[in-house]
């Protein structure tokens, strides 16, 4: 019996089109089959998001932790089942599954802290015997559009913060990873969330664009995914009093200075390239080599190769295949690309060979040289496994070709100098500057993009306020003089 992955106004609805799920790591395998919305669906999400919105308003902080609360809870206790139904859809390595969901727990967590901590500023008042406060009330119902590549944490630190200051939310997460999703709407359902407070329609992007972005009573709409969906989504909705926070693509640098251990350094870039199997937007996707860095090349091929590629429950793989055959299709069209550019591949760049490998998404860790700078090439992002190295004379001139993109997403910096990190920071346009690590993420640290990266409010953090409330002055005058 198919699964249903629409959830509005607290029942699930099993009538719409179906997807059929397959295992990336062996598409012979059928994962599940699940039933995916419409546009309307989604208008009819929205007017149950807009029905609870006034009692969800109301309810006390305490109550709103509550609720949060015990979700993390539950997806701690059903962390490795929701894992595996993860890896069986998007093709992650179980280890890298179940420290999403440990993750996406902490994340819900930290958000209810939030809602408990939010406290009204009082202000000199604005006239003698007068009170006046500064308040940060919901904004209203909230469109939430969520990747496939992390969908567990990605919907945890947008949903988590927008339930916690009082909003109700629409959810249209990825058509690729339905059964996660579907997992996570279900542990919000069991936690106690009131009917119409969170409803979610697995669906679509046409269906998204015409069923929920233009719909009326939505009062802001977060997003992560593609640069280009994203500036559609941007477009869409100008001139319309609707907020927009949204996070997008990158073409990440790593720049690696003098005096740094070659090997260390290589394997953290590997790491920072190659986790996730490449599909995520702070990836590594440029390395750029001062001229004094010897034999880095020949390191960053040796640590590419001792990546293990294979099924993602396979304890012994270090990284799955791509969600998706056009996924897989795209990367290697890439690779073809800067072959014929007159770039060397030193590695990888196809699919995995032998009976046991052949039926999967599969491709091997790729490190190409020789791409001009300049050339339309480079400032495209590869959403896989693929990194290009760059060699420069100076730190300088490294600094200039890593801000050479239009992305401003993340960035990092291997020196053996401490100083060099402020110098670093300075010098790169990016929202997230790294020293000496290839990067991560964390609920209590704002998260951010520049550029074609990302438009908007922070997410995360503290800064997560800004986007889903908005402030209120309330000036009080205990007497009738005027």
């Amino acid at each position: 019996m198919a699964r249903s992955g629409v959830f509005i106004d607290g029942s699930w609805t099993a009538d719409g089109p179906v997807l059929e799920i397959f295992d990336p790591s062996d598409t012979r395998v059928h994962v599940d089959t699940v039933v995916s919305g419409t546009a309307d669906d989604l208008r009819d999400a929205t007017q149950s998001a807009l029905a609870a919105e006034e009692s969800w308003r109301n309810t006390t902080p305490e109550d709103r932790a509550g609720v949060l609360r015990a979700a993390a809870q539950l997806l701690r206790d059903r962390a490795n089942w929701i894992a595996t139904a993860m890896v069986s859809e998007e093709g992650k390595t179980f280890k890298e599954a179940r420290g999403e969901a440990v993750r996406a727990a902490g994340t819900l967590d930290y958000h209810a802290d939030q809602a408990l901590s939010m406290q009204d500023q009082v202000l000199l008042p604005i006239r003698s015997g007068a009170v006046t406060t500064v308040r940060r009330r919901p904004v209203g119902p909230v469109a939430v559009i969520s990747p496939f590549n992390f969908p567990l944490l990605v919907p945890a630190w947008k949903i988590g913060p927008a339930l916690a200051h009082g909003n109700t939310v629409v959810w249209k997460p990825s058509p690729l990873t339905p059964l996660t999703s579907i997992n996570l709407m279900q542990l919000f359902d069991d936690a106690g969330l009131p009917r119409g407070v969170l409803n979610m329609v697995v669906a679509s992007g046409e269906a998204t664009a015409d069923g929920l972005i233009g719909t009326p009573g939505i009062k802001a709409v977060t997003f992560t995914g593609s640069t280009a969906a994203g500036r559609a989504v941007q477009a869409r909705l100008a001139g319309l009093d609707t907020r927009v926070q949204l996070e997008m693509g990158g073409n990440g640098p790593a720049i690696v200075l003098a005096g740094v251990d070659v090997g260390q350094v290589a394997s953290e870039i590997a790491r920072g390239a190659f986790a996730s199997t490449g599909q995520r937007c702070t990836g590594i996707r440029r390395v750029i080599v001062v001229d004094q860095v010897e034999d880095f090349e020949n390191a960053l091929v040796a640590a590419a190769e001792g990546w293990n590629v294979g099924p993602g429950m396979d304890p012994t793989s270090d990284i799955g295949p791509l969600v998706s055959a056009a996924a897989q299709k795209a990367v290697r069209m890439r690779v073809d690309r800067l072959r014929a550019a007159g770039c060397a591949v030193l590695t990888g760049g196809d699919p995995v060979t032998g009976e046991a490998r052949k039926h999967g998404h599969y491709v091997h860790p790729c490190i190409v040289t020789g791409l001009d700078p300049t050339s339309a090439l480079a400032g495209e992002e590869i959403f896989g496994p693929v990194v290009v190295v760059y060699r420069v004379e100076s730190p300088a001139e490294a600094f200039r070709l890593a801000n050479a993109t239009s992305f401003g997403l993340s960035a990092a910096v291997f020196s053996s100098d401490a100083s060099d990190a402020m110098a670093a920071a300075d010098s790169l346009q990016f929202g997230t500057v790294n020293m000496n690590f290839a990067g991560s993420v964390a609920a209590h640290v704002p998260f951010l993009g520049w550029g074609d990266s990302g438009f908007g409010p922070a997410e995360q953090g503290e800064t997560a306020v800004e986007f889903f409330t908005r402030t209120q002055v309330v000036n009080v005058h205990g007497d009738d003089d005027g």
